[in-house]
């Protein structure tokens, strides 16, 4: 009986890892709590020259373009997600 239990519980986990959807946000470091306000975002033309931050950013998009598209964390599939968001949003 243990044993069935077991394999119940161990297949259902399977089954919720294989399915479960991950949830994309935007940054939420920085904020001030007391007042709500966020850091104000970097001009793309002054952190262009910022050397190694900008190196990095590039590289990181590369990575996430490069990834198989049917990974629920590729670019193709975030990027998916959202627009279906918006669109589902804006009928």
């Amino acid at each position: 009986m243990a044993y069935c239990s077991f394999s119940i519980l161990f297949w259902t986990w399977i089954l919720a890892v294989l399915t479960d959807a991950f949830s994309i946000t935007g940054v939420q470091a920085g904020v001030d709590l007391s007042t709500g306000q966020r850091p104000f975002r970097q001009n793309i033309l002054t952190f262009q020259d910022s050397g190694a931050p900008f190196d990095l950013y590039i590289q990181s998009l590369q990575y996430f373009l490069q990834l198989n598209q049917s990974l629920l964390t590729s670019y193709y599939q975030v990027a998916g997600e959202l627009q279906r968001l918006i669109h589902d949003h804006i009928d």
